[in-house]
C-alpha cells in the first residue's frame, strides 16, 4: 500500500525538473526555429530571447525595434515551427517587447460609488432623454396607456432619476 504513495519532496522535485526541462528545451528550440528565418535568422536568434510563457502565449524580448518588426513579420512561421517542435506547449501567440521596456498588465482601477454613478448617468442619460421624449409624445397625442404599463414606465423613470 505504501508503494502507491510518493514523498512530497519527490513530487516537488519532479515538477521542477520537468518544468526546467521544458524551459530549457523552449530556449533551445526558440534559437533553432528563429535561426531558420530567411535572411537574418541567425542574427535574429542572437538579438531575441524568450522571457515567459503563459496560456499559449510566448513573451519575447528583442534588443532593437527593428528586430521586433522582423519577428512580427515572421510570426506565423515562427509559431508553426515552435508548434511542430514543442506541441505539448500549444503555443498560439507571440508577444514582443523591447529590452529595458517595462511590460505589465494594465491596472484595473476600482471605481468609487460616486464615480460609478457619474459614469452610469453619462452612459444612460441619452436613454433617459429618449424615454422622456417618447413618453411626452404619447401623452401629448392622447395615446391611452394601460394603467399597469404606465406604472412600470413611471417606476423606470424614477429608478433612472434616482441613480
Amino acid at each position: 500500500m505504501n508503494e502507491s504513495f510518493s514523498k512530497a519532496s519527490d513530487l516537488v522535485n519532479s515538477f521542477f525538473d520537468s518544468n526546467m526541462q521544458t524551459k530549457s528545451s523552449l530556449l533551445t528550440v526558440w534559437g533553432a526555429v528563429v535561426s531558420t528565418v530567411r535572411g537574418n535568422g541567425l542574427q535574429l536568434a542572437d538579438h531575441s530571447r524568450v522571457l515567459d510563457y503563459k496560456n499559449g502565449t510566448l513573451l519575447v524580448e528583442a534588443d532593437h525595434s527593428a528586430w521586433i518588426q522582423i519577428l512580427q513579420i515572421n510570426k506565423k512561421y515562427i509559431i508553426t515551427g515552435l508548434q511542430r517542435k514543442l506541441p505539448q506547449l500549444e503555443i498560439r501567440n507571440l508577444m514582443f517587447k523591447l529590452s529595458g521596456q517595462v511590460f505589465k498588465e494594465p491596472e484595473k482601477k476600482e471605481l468609487t460609488r460616486a464615480e460609478l454613478l457619474k459614469e452610469m448617468n453619462e452612459k444612460y442619460s441619452s436613454v433617459e432623454e429618449h424615454i422622456e421624449e417618447n413618453y411626452e409624445k404619447n401623452v401629448k397625442n392622447d395615446v391611452k396607456i394601460d394603467g399597469r404599463l404606465k406604472e412600470l414606465f413611471d417606476k423606470l423613470k424614477n429608478d433612472i432619476q434616482s441613480c
